[in-house]
């Protein structure tokens, strides 16, 4: 840029760019940018951090610093860079009664996201021993925000295994809802779930069918044998 008569550098020498965790809990994965080079009027950089927080760390916003150190003072900078934190993730809740019958079940589940983001990759595994679920995954996919999903496995118990049986306590099941957020998986498990085991009489139905089919066969002959009788009587 020329200024009566004198030329002035309007370029932009980008030496370094650090993100600094201002809160506990937050974890910059990424070394510093440097030596980044020049910058124009009118050109931009696009700067990527990957960042962790811990388990430790609680929900609400933590603010991070982004410093800029350029060629002169002029040149340098620092950002305050907020970051939201949000623990709500995928829920999982039995809309049928959880209940194997003669060792068989198609056991039902809404799955919702409750994350104000979207979620991706969002599959359900169910596991109980001495239960064989099918499918072994139910893949959903793609999520948003306060999504449902209303989903089925089929359950079959195993006669052979301990777990199942006419005398059997309740079976305990957990669900693993695996998701994606961005670029970090995640796989959050539900294991308070009870699958009851009923059994019931399956020839009791065609049993009653029968001794209803005698009861109308003896009153039909009854009244065939009365009105026999009042016939000899006339």
């Amino acid at each position: 840029m020329c200024i009566r008569d004198r030329d002035y550098d309007t370029n932009a020498r980008i030496q370094a760019a650090v993100l600094r965790p201002l809160s506990e809990g937050i974890v910059v994965l990424e070394a510093p940018y440097g030596e980044m080079g020049l910058l124009g009027p009118g050109d931009s950089i696009k700067l990527t951090f990957n960042v962790m927080v811990s388990e430790d760390a609680g929900e609400g916003t933590h603010n991070l610093e982004l410093a800029i150190e350029g060629n002169s003072f002029d040149y340098n900078s620092r950002k305050n860079i907020p970051l939201e934190v949000d623990s709500s993730n995928v829920k999982v809740i039995p809309s049928k009664p959880l209940k194997l019958v003669n060792g068989e079940a198609a056991l039902e589940f809404d799955v919702a996201n409750n994350h104000p983001n979207e979620f991706n990759s969002v599959s359900i595994k169910p596991e109980a021993e001495g239960v064989k679920f099918y499918p072994a995954e139910y893949f959903i996919g793609p999520m948003d925000a306060d999504e449902l999903f209303t989903i089925e496995f089929d359950a079959i118990a195993d006669p052979s295994s301990k777990n199942v049986g006419e005398n059997s306590e309740p079976i305990n099941l957990s669900l693993s809802a695996i998701y994606g957020n961005g670029i970090n998986k995640h796989e959050n498990l539900v294991s308070n779930l009870r699958i009851q085991q009923v059994e019931e009489n399956q020839g009791g139905s065609s049993g009653m069918i029968v001794g209803g089919i005698l009861l109308v066969a003896l009153i039909a002959i009854s009244v065939l044998i009365y009105r026999k009788k009042q016939q000899k009587n006339k």
